[in-house]
C-alpha cells in the first residue's frame, strides 16, 4: 500500500525486511479499526476506575497473542504470516471482550443498559462533542510525534546496520516490559487526577499527584536494578543469535537506565490526562522533540547504536521534565489567583 510505502521509505528499510515487513503489514493493518475502539472502551473502563477490567482485557489480549503465534508460526509453519494472524484474531477477541466488560461496569456503576448508553451517545451536544474533538486532536498530534520519535531511532538503527536494527529490536523488549507497569499507574493517575480535578478538590489532587508519583518513582528503580541483573538473560530469551546477543549486552547499562529517565514522563501522561491537558500535553512533546532530533545526530556519530539509546533516554526525560515544569506553572498561577484556595 502507499501508506506502507511511505513507511518503510521513511525508516530506510533494506529489501529483505520491506518484504518481511509488507507480509506482516498486509495482514495486521486489519486491526487498526478494532485496536482504536479497544483503546476507547479500555479508556472508559479507566475513567470508570474499574482496573481490573482494564487489565483483564490487556492480559487477555497478550496471553492469546502469545498462544496464537505460537500456534500459526510453530505448529502451522506460516511464519511471518502466522504472527500477524495471530494478532489480529487476538485484537478482534479484545475489542469483544472490552465492550462486554464496559457495558457490564456502566451498568453496575451507573445503572446504565445498553440502550441507554446508545441514547446517552446520540444526546451529545456540539459543544461536548467540539470538547471532545479538541481534546482528542491535541492528543493525535502529541501521539504522531511520539510515533515519528521512535520512527527516527528504527531509521538511525537501520542506517548503522541490520545487526544493530536486529539488536535493538530484542533490546526494546525491555522499555516494553517497563511501560506495561509504569503504564499501570498512568492509567490510575488518570482516574484518581480526574475524579479530584472534576470535583475541584485541589488537596486531593495534589496528594493523588504525589503519591501516584512515588509509586511510579519506585517501580522505575526496580525495574533498573531487575534489568541491570538480569539483562543478559532476557535478551537469551528473545534470541539466540551470538553476534545479537553481544551488541545487545554492550548497550544493556543504558537500556537498563530507561526506566529511570522516563518514569517521570508516563506518570505526567496520566496526571495530564486526568487534567484534560491535551493542548499541554503536545506543547511539551514538541519541545521533547524538538531536543531529541537535535541530539539523536550527534549522539549517533559520537557513540554508534549507545548513543541511539542515549538520545532516546534523553527525549524520554525532556518530555518528563517539561511536564513538571507545566504542571508546577500551573500550581503557582493557581495559588496566586484570586479564586485559588488551595484546599
Amino acid at each position: 500500500s502507499p501508506l506502507f510505502a511511505g513507511l518503510a521509505e521513511l525508516l530506510d528499510l533494506n529489501r529483505a525486511v520491506r518484504e518481511t515487513a509488507a507480509r506482516y503489514w498486509d495482514i495486521r493493518i486489519w486491526a487498526a479499526p478494532a485496536i482504536l475502539v479497544r483503546l476507547a472502551l479500555v479508556g472508559t473502563l479507566i475513567g470508570l476506575q474499574a482496573a481490573r477490567s482494564a487489565m483483564l482485557v490487556e492480559v487477555a489480549l497478550n496471553l492469546l497473542n502469545a498462544a496464537l503465534t505460537l500456534l500459526f508460526v510453530v505448529h502451522f509453519g506460516l511464519g511471518i504470516r502466522g504472527a500477524a494472524w495471530g494478532s489480529l484474531v487476538a485484537e478482534l477477541f479484545a475489542v469483544f471482550l472490552a465492550a462486554v466488560l464496559a457495558a457490564l461496569n456502566l451498568h453496575r456503576r451507573l445503572g446504565l443498559a445498553p440502550g441507554d448508553i446508545l441514547a446517552a451517545s446520540r444526546a451529545i451536544m456540539p459543544a461536548e462533542f467540539r470538547l471532545i474533538a479538541q481534546v482528542n486532536g491535541f492528543i493525535f498530534l502529541r501521539t504522531l510525534l511520539l510515533l515519528a520519535a521512535f520512527g527516527l531511532f528504527w531509521r538511525a538503527s537501520a542506517g548503522l546496520g541490520t545487526l544493530t536494527l536486529a539488536t535493538n529490536q530484542v533490546a526494546i523488549n525491555l522499555l516494553m516490559l517497563t511501560s506495561f507497569g509504569l503504564d499501570g499507574i498512568a492509567y490510575a493517575a488518570e482516574a484518581l487526577v480526574g475524579e479530584a480535578a472534576g470535583r475541584g478538590q485541589c488537596r486531593a489532587l495534589r496528594e493523588r499527584v504525589w503519591v501516584t508519583g512515588m509509586w511510579s518513582a519506585a517501580l522505575a528503580v526496580g525495574y533498573t536494578a531487575v534489568w541491570l541483573a538480569t539483562a543478559d538473560r532476557i535478551f537469551a530469551f528473545f534470541t539466540m543469535e551470538p553476534a545479537v546477543l553481544a551488541h545487545a549486552r554492550a548497550i544493556a547499562p543504558v537500556v537498563a537506565l530507561l526506566p529511570l529517565c522516563g518514569f517521570l514522563s508516563y506518570h505526567m501522561d496520566g496526571v495530564f490526562i486526568g487534567l484534560a491537558a491535551a493542548r499541554a500535553m503536545f506543547a511539551t512533546m514538541a519541545l521533547a522533540f524538538a531536543g531529541y532530533v537535535l541530539t539523536l545526530g550527534l549522539a549517533r556519530d559520537l557513540a554508534g547504536n549507545r548513543g541511539l539509546w542515549i538520545a532516546l533516554a534523553t527525549f524520554l526525560l525532556l518530555r518528563g521534565l517539561f511536564q513538571l515544569c507545566w504542571l508546577l506553572a500551573r500550581r503557582s498561577r493557581m495559588r496566586n489567583s484570586p479564586a485559588g484556595s488551595g484546599s
